[in-house]
C-alpha cells in the first residue's frame, strides 16, 4: 500500500471502503451466475437463465454484436470500475496527478452503471406484455442490481474520502 494512498491515510468509517468494494464484487459474481429471469412460455414451459447463460447462448447462436454489447456493460464495465477503485484505494497517492485521472475514469464508467439493469428491465417488461409468455425476476437480478448500487455508493464514498484527504494534504 502506498504511503499517501486513501487506504494508508483514511481513518474511521472510511476504512470500510474496501469491504464495501469487496461486497460489490461478491454481489456482482453472484448476480452474473445466478438466474436473473424465469420466462414462462405458453403457460406450460419455463426457462431460467443467468447473465452468463445468456452470454453463452448468444455466442452459440452467433449473435456476436449483441454478445459484445451485453458483455461490455454487464461484465467488463463493472469489473473494470471495481479494479480501478481498488487501485485508487491502495496504490495511487492522493497528491499524484494520476489520482484525479483515475477518479475521472471511474466517474465516466459509473455513468453507464445502470444501463445493464435498464436493459434487463426492458426485457422483463417486453415479455410480460407479450401474449405468449410471462417473466419473473429471480435472485440473480436483485443481486446484480445490488452489486451495481453497492459499487456506485462505494465509489462515491471513495471519491468523498479522496477529496477530503487531498484538501487535508494541501492545507498542511
Amino acid at each position: 500500500m502506498s504511503a499517501k494512498s486513501i487506504g494508508a491515510l483514511s481513518r474511521g468509517r472510511d476504512r470500510l471502503i474496501p469491504w464495501a468494494l469487496a461486497a460489490a464484487g461478491v454481489l456482482l459474481a453472484a448476480g452474473l451466475s445466478l438466474p436473473v429471469l424465469r420466462v414462462d412460455k405458453f403457460f406450460i414451459f419455463s426457462d431460467r437463465f443467468s447473465i452468463i447463460d445468456s452470454l453463452i447462448a448468444l455466442v452459440r447462436s452467433e449473435e456476436y454484436f449483441l454478445f459484445t454489447v451485453i458483455f461490455a456493460f454487464t461484465v467488463v464495465l463493472p469489473v473494470t470500475k471495481l479494479i480501478y477503485a481498488a487501485r485508487l484505494w491502495a496504490v495511487i497517492d492522493v497528491d499524484d496527478p494520476r489520482f484525479a485521472r483515475t477518479l475521472g475514469i471511474i466517474d465516466t464508467l459509473g455513468k453507464w452503471s445502470m444501463l445493464d439493469v435498464l436493459l434487463l428491465a426492458i426485457v422483463v417488461a417486453s415479455i410480460k406484455m407479450s401474449v405468449v409468455g410471462d417473466a419473473h425476476a429471480n435472485p440473480g437480478l436483485y443481486l446484480f442490481s445490488g452489486a451495481i448500487i453497492t459499487s456506485m455508493l462505494s465509489l462515491h464514498w471513495l471519491k468523498v474520502a479522496g477529496d477530503r484527504l487531498r484538501r487535508d494534504l494541501s492545507g498542511r
